[in-house]
């Protein structure tokens, strides 16, 4: 497990959507939680044409950040994100890596407590990936592959056996 997760604001993020994954990060990877100083959402990443942010181009940029051995970054943006492929995106991680992005853009809705679930399964997922974990077809999983947010409120915010299994190897 990581020493600590770094969650990195693109913009101005609600603090309580901070303050809920600083704990859920925290009770899903055992770990100290950092907040850094928000950045701004680099321009080159914009593409005018689809109105969305690159997520590709954002993992990019921050993988110039400076992190510490046995570290993991999580960053977060009220911007709507795509991939090459896809109309939009939750979010995007380095597989056995360091970095991953999560997009609120998507996650909304009028409720507040399942808008903030929401979030925190995607954060859980994102991060689950910068270790290794892969997809899962499971429906008692938060590594399942969600194609919208109600694929994303009816998955599990824990990890099913096999993957928690992974997880408690690294």
């Amino acid at each position: 497990m990581p020493d600590v997760i770094s969650i990195q604001p693109f913009g101005e993020i609600d603090p309580m959507i901070i303050r809920s994954l600083e704990d859920v990060l925290t009770s899903s990877f055992h770990c100290d939680i950092e907040v850094l100083s928000p950045l701004d959402m680099p321009l080159h990443a914009f593409s005018a044409r689809r109105n969305q942010f690159s997520a590709p181009t954002i993992l990019r940029r921050i993988t110039r950040l400076e992190v510490g051995e046995g570290r993991k970054v999580l960053s977060v943006t009220n911007d709507d994100l795509y991939v090459r492929g896809r109309n939009y995106i939750f979010g995007q991680a380095q597989v056995n890596g360091v970095y991953a992005v999560i997009s609120l853009y998507r996650l909304r809705t009028g409720d507040m407590l399942n808008f903030i679930e929401r979030v925190r399964k995607e954060a859980v997922h994102e991060i689950g990936h910068t270790f290794g974990l892969l997809h899962c077809d499971r429906h008692d999983c938060v590594m399942r592959f969600s194609e919208n947010a109600e694929e994303t409120d009816a998955k599990p915010i824990t990890f099913c056996d096999d993957h928690r299994m992974l997880l408690e190897e690294k």
